[in-house]
């Protein structure tokens, strides 16, 4: 008996913790908006990334095929809207529910994405692509 209740103790954190992104730190990287910074903790997270001044591009693989995790971060300058996208099949329905809160109001379902409003972001859920879509204002 103390061996499974052991056993459960060093399993069960692998499979709470094993998430890569939450929905906070999403929400932190939309408000921070330094790529610099966000692509130095994705690469601590194992996402391999390449960014430039004004993109950033992250994938994770579990099993070196197929990605499991893609971020997609980008300034927009002209709309002065800072975006995160982060494409998960895996963690997709959990992330959702935890960025849908009482403070989100919805605004409209446009081409397949459903757009809720925040207080301090805006975000979009497409279901048929498991990509969630944090927009704020620049800096």
């Amino acid at each position: 008996m103390k061996k499974c209740i052991t056993l459960l103790i060093l399993t069960i954190p692998v499979f709470v913790f094993c998430q890569s992104i939450s929905a906070d730190k999403l929400i932190s990287y939309s408000k921070f908006q330094d790529l610099k910074i966000i692509a130095n903790d994705l690469d601590r997270k194992g996402f391999i990334t390449n960014f430039d001044n004004e993109h950033l591009g992250a994938v994770k693989t579990e099993d070196s095929k197929t990605a499991s995790e893609v971020i997609y971060c980008e300034i927009v300058t002209e709309k002065n809207i800072f975006s995160v996208v982060y494409q998960t099949p895996i963690y997709y329905d959990k992330i959702k529910k935890e960025l849908i809160n009482s403070k989100s109001k919805y605004l409209k379902t446009e081409a397949g994405i459903t757009f809720y409003d925040n207080a301090t972001y805006r975000t979009g859920f497409n279901d048929s692509q498991k990509t969630i879509a944090i927009y704020t204002k620049l800096k």
